[in-house]
């Protein structure tokens, strides 16, 4: 889900969508969400929502992509072992 408003949250949310989609697991149980809010000293802060949970946080400025790329490429291993876990916890089957 995408709550970006600026042309870096759009660009970071879309680096995000294509490495997501690119995993397979877009189907998962657990939404992810792109959330940007502003910085009181300009520019923007964006974070990465898996589950409800804040995965990684990056500060975003226009004209400034290589941050955003490299906080996507960070956040999606995080969220890839975040639903392994929960996986692995549905196999054990329920507890008695």
């Amino acid at each position: 889900m995408d709550r970006t408003f600026s042309a870096a949250g759009a660009a970071f949310f879309r680096e995000f969508a294509v490495r997501w989609h690119e995993t397979g697991r877009v189907q998962a149980r657990e939404s992810v969400v792109i959330v940007e809010r502003p910085e009181p000293r300009g520019g923007t802060r964006a974070w990465v929502e898996f589950g409800g949970q804040p995965v990684v946080i990056v500060p975003l400025s226009p004209g400034r992509a290589a941050p955003a790329r490299e906080a996507v490429e960070a956040a999606i291993p995080r969220i890839l072992e975040k639903l392994e876990h929960a996986d692995d916890e549905l196999d054990e089957g329920p507890l008695e």
